[in-house]
């Protein structure tokens, strides 16, 4: 705008005005979704005012911004820029967020997302304290070597459960070279890391991409001079089967090789025969999470994809246990409801299902949960009001189970 103004301003008052809602449209049947603008304004509350600090490598972040998610949202609630280490903001509703911290508005992220509470007072003051690791490198065309710009980069840490979280996901986690090809990783932690690289393809281009995993971080330590190869990729084939042989309108998720969802490939529905088929994977290892109605998800063993090859898999849907859900503990009253974003994880850190359910009025209501097949699974679970909740539980071989959530 002419004069200038304030860019996340900006961008908050226009996604006040913004709806968004997940549908899923099976072949040859209709899908309707309701779109429900609702004023979040409060009356006579003037909401939390925030006063925080930003610091990467105990060092105050110079400039950035600063965004507060609620649960299972793709588009902030608030948004703020960071100067010299330092944010506001303004009359924000108390309860639970995601925080994302970013060197620009449509930047990528600075260090991992976590989750904060910002509590029912007039007040807060909120201590942002980021790792000082860091991964930077170039991607160069394998074919040529010259360098790529405008490719999408996700970054992916071992043992992560968040990342199973069912968001509807616009840029998030991600990163775009610059026009030299190079990248950075910031505010990064000790761990082993993973990097997945992929041409965007407009315009009916060729896709490339790359897949590097096993980066190992030490604590406070930058990794440099980094090159990710792009090169042709290869297919996967997933069908899914019933008792009753092919399954259609299966919804299959790519999984890496620990794992974790692919966020740069989009879930899909088997077709007539319970195929699906992902093209242009980097080379690497992958497993196919297999979810149909009425059966219990089912995970493919790990499939090694080379490049210029196409490999198949088959995953065999069964009748799992019904789980049912109960909350427990000290609940406030009224009960808030709405929806909670939860992941699920079986005892080898593999995704085995992420979704959202309703929180009934009554707390002494069961929520249907679906099937699972016998074992031993992880459980993350988040409500803008009630919080996050994660538990073990054991699933035996019977008809039913119920997982009570202490909270």
């Amino acid at each position: 705008p002419k004069g200038g103004g304030d860019i996340g301003a900006m961008i908050q008052r226009a996604q006040r005005l913004v709806v968004s809602e997940r549908c899923v449209v099976k072949e040859g049947e209709t899908a309707q979704v309701e779109l429900v603008w609702e004023d979040e304004a409060r009356a006579g509350d003037t909401g939390v005012d925030v006063s925080g600090r930003v610091s990467v490598g105990g060092k105050p972040l110079e400039s950035g911004m600063v965004s507060l998610f609620k649960p299972g949202q793709a588009l902030p609630a608030q948004l703020v820029k960071v100067r010299d280490g330092a944010f506001r903001i303004a009359s924000a509703d108390p309860g639970h967020y995601r925080l994302q911290v970013q060197r620009a508005a449509m930047g990528g992220l600075i260090g991992s997302p976590r989750q904060i509470e910002l509590p029912d007072v007039h007040e807060h003051k909120l201590i942002v304290d980021l790792p000082g690791g860091a991964i930077r490198g170039i991607v160069t065309i394998k074919e040529t070597g010259e360098p790529a710009a405008s490719v999408v980069l996700s970054l992916r840490k071992a043992r992560d459960y968040s990342a199973g979280m069912d968001i509807v996901e616009i840029g998030e986690g991600t990163h775009l070279t610059d026009s030299k090809g190079r990248f950075a990783f910031e505010g990064l932690g000790a761990g082993t890391y993973s990097i997945l690289a992929k041409e965007l393809g407009f315009a009916g281009g060729k896709q490339r991409g790359a897949n590097l995993s096993g980066l190992s971080l030490a604590e406070g330590v930058e990794m440099t001079g980094l090159e990710i190869l792009l090169g042709g990729g290869g297919q996967l084939s997933v069908q899914a089967l019933g008792p009753g042989g092919a399954k259609r309108n299966a919804l299959v998720t790519l999984l890496d090789d620990q794992g974790k969802p692919m966020v740069l490939f989009p879930r899909s529905l088997t077709d007539e025969e319970g195929r699906v088929r992902f093209e242009g994977l980097p080379q690497g290892a992958y497993r196919a999470l297999v979810e149909g109605p009425g059966l219990a998800p089912g995970v493919s063993s790990r499939v090694e994809v080379q490049e210029g090859q196409q490999q198949e898999v088959r995953v065999q849907l069964l009748k799992g246990v019904a789980v049912s859900l109960l909350w427990s503990g000290e609940l406030p009253s009224p009960m808030p409801t709405g929806w909670a974003f939860y992941s699920v994880w079986d005892d080898k850190g593999v995704l085995v299902r992420r979704g959202r359910i309703p929180v009934p009025a009554d707390p002494a209501k069961k929520v249907s949960f679906g099937q699972l097949l016998p074992g031993k699974y992880r459980l993350f679970l988040q409500h803008a009001s009630l919080g996050a909740y994660q538990g073990e539980h054991d699933l035996p071989n019977q008809t039913q189970a119920v997982w009570k959530l202490q909270l």
